[in-house]
């Protein structure tokens, strides 16, 4: 999670989200001793947030609501 703390202003709150990604990311590793499946896992969340992005903006075409 600290690794993207400057992208996100070091934020208290995107920091605890990333904290609990990143253990989720890690309990699959060890439930599936895979790390495709973390992988997996990590892009399905990353999927997720840019489909958030692409709803909230109106399609990137009001980015200022993205703030």
């Amino acid at each position: 999670a600290t690794l993207h703390g400057p992208e996100y202003g070091w934020s208290a709150g995107s920091l605890v989200v990333l904290f609990m990604a990143s253990v989720v990311f890690s309990l699959v590793r060890i439930r599936l001793r895979s790390v495709a499946a973390a992988v997996i896992v990590h892009m399905a969340y990353d999927g997720l947030v840019l489909l958030e992005m692409i709803v909230v903006s109106g399609g990137f075409h009001h980015l200022d609501k993205l703030r």
